[in-house]
């Protein structure tokens, strides 16, 4: 049976509401029964609706924090690619000033 007060399921023959404390047993609103199947069918696949939705929040949510730590990752590896760049640039130089300095003083000219 529903409750025509909170609309939620009570056991039949129940004289109170457990949810409501509302009065049953004389309630002239108690809805059929064929309107109360209907009733707790509709319940049931908002229940089921509102399951799938949370379910599928859920997967969004998981995938969107995927997606960002997916891209704090590329950031760390863009910053280590730059600063080995950077590393390959400085050793770049230093080895050409060596090679500069050993030709020039081959060919004898004094710093």
């Amino acid at each position: 049976m529903i409750c025509p007060f909170c609309k939620k399921q009570v056991n039949d023959g129940a004289k109170f509401c457990k949810y409501c404390g509302k009065k049953l047993e004389d309630s002239a609103l108690a809805l059929p029964a064929e309107q109360e199947k209907e009733a707790v069918e509709k319940v049931q696949e908002i229940s089921e609706s509102e399951k799938k939705f949370n379910e599928e929040k859920a997967e969004f949510e998981q995938a969107a924090k995927n997606e960002e730590r997916g891209n704090l990752e590329n950031n760390d590896k863009k910053e280590i690619t730059a600063g080995s760049e950077k590393m390959e640039i400085v050793i770049f130089i230093i080895i050409l000033t060596l090679v500069v300095g050993f030709t020039l003083s081959l060919i004898g000219f004094q710093f």
